[in-house]
């Protein structure tokens, strides 16, 4: 079995939304000095490759803990939509669509994951395609942008109020262009929280 890594590596250097805090992982012990290494981490629970849980625009809205763990593994459809902006629903059609499947969508941006550009000029998709994996019932929608749509994000709460969850700020998928099956993993922590980051694995038999 081969294992692709799709998660952005998570450090001080990690860019983050506009507005949002900076991470900070800091170490507070040394081996040296108190006989262990520890650090200290402070994040944003949507910082580098992380899931949106409904609640993150849901007043009320579900926790990423209320979710069973099925939820975050399933099969893997990539989309390759380069070029593509709005991402409309005919970027779906000929493919099949099953309430296990993780869809995701390879845009070619996470090139420009460090660059400010990332978090101005991605592409979004739009209402009808969003429709299609509300009805199809997909668990989740992932993408190599920072999410689906901008301010004032009528379809992240369109797909989050229908339980499909968000996997943003993906990286590599373009080792997965020639694949045509593969599982996704995408575990968040357990937090009863509105998100989490994610370490997020493409499994090709």
């Amino acid at each position: 079995m081969q294992i692709i890594d799709l998660t952005h590596k998570f450090d001080n250097i990690t860019p983050v939304y506009p507005g949002d805090p900076v991470p900070k992982l800091d170490q507070i012990k040394s081996i040296s000095k108190d006989g262990y290494s520890a650090f200290k981490i402070q994040s944003c629970t949507h910082t580098g490759t992380h899931i949106d849980a409904p609640s993150h625009i849901l007043e009320n809205g579900k926790t990423l803990s209320d979710f069973s763990l099925d939820t975050f593994i399933g099969r893997g459809k990539l989309i390759d939509v380069r070029g593509k902006s709005p991402i409309t629903e005919k970027c779906l059609e000929g493919i099949t669509i099953e309430s296990t499947d993780i869809i995701i969508l390879y845009t070619g941006f996470s090139e420009k994951f460090k660059k400010p550009e990332y978090f101005i000029d991605y592409p979004v998709i739009t209402q009808d395609f969003a429709n299609v994996l509300i009805l199809k019932k997909a668990k989740m929608l992932g993408m190599d942008t920072p999410g689906p749509d901008r301010h004032p994000h009528a379809i992240h709460k369109k797909l989050l109020e229908n339980d499909v969850l968000l996997l943003e700020n993906m990286t590599n998928l373009k080792k997965l262009l020639s694949i045509s099956e593969f599982r996704i993993t995408a575990l968040p922590l357990n937090l009863s929280a509105d998100g989490a980051p994610a370490r997020v694995i493409a499994e090709i038999q």
